[in-house]
């Protein structure tokens, strides 16, 4: 069973560099195991090289919304998932689009998809680090998410293949 971690933000636009950063930590953290990571700056149909062939996938995406806390992290299926800053965008297809064309085509597309998400508070400041808010919360979002992923049973599926999510 082959899993793709991908993390979407760009490291110099301060907060939104959250779900690469999320993904080089959790590298760090899985080594040795059959999990793979990768992490780009983009969404749509750029990133249909990234995560065709695989049987899963979790994408690790910054969100801000109006009513969001800072620091916040979430987890949704690709059916349930809210626009987050790369996934939906004005200038190229949606997330959910794009998985379902790639499908109608004949792409291999991973059968499970989940969202998780990070209530972002700065994605406007040219800087390489988080904003102060979020770094100070760094090590709980990060352990957040780790057990979101361990929630998902991803690395147990990894081990026990024929274990259904």
């Amino acid at each position: 069973m082959k899993t793709l971690v991908l993390g979407i933000g760009n490291d110099i636009l301060s907060d939104d560099g959250i779900g690469t950063r999320l993904v080089n930590d959790l590298k760090k953290s899985y080594s040795g195991n059959h999990l793979c990571f990768d992490s780009t700056i983009t969404g749509g149909l750029d990133m249909l090289h990234l995560i065709k062939n695989y049987d899963q996938l979790v994408v690790i995406d910054g969100i801000k919304t109006a009513e969001g806390k800072p620091g916040t992290v979430k987890y949704f299926s690709l059916q349930q998932y809210p626009p987050t800053l790369h996934l939906n965008t004005f200038h190229d297809s949606h997330f959910k689009d794009v998985v379902q064309l790639a499908r109608n085509v004949g792409i291999a597309m991973p059968d499970k998809i989940w969202i998780i998400t990070v209530e972002i508070f700065d994605d406007i400041t040219f800087r390489t680090q988080l904003s102060p808010t979020l770094e100070n919360m760094y090590h709980q979002i990060f352990a957040v998410t780790k057990s979101i992923i361990e929630k998902l049973k991803i690395y147990k599926a990894i081990i026990n293949s024929h274990e259904t999510i």
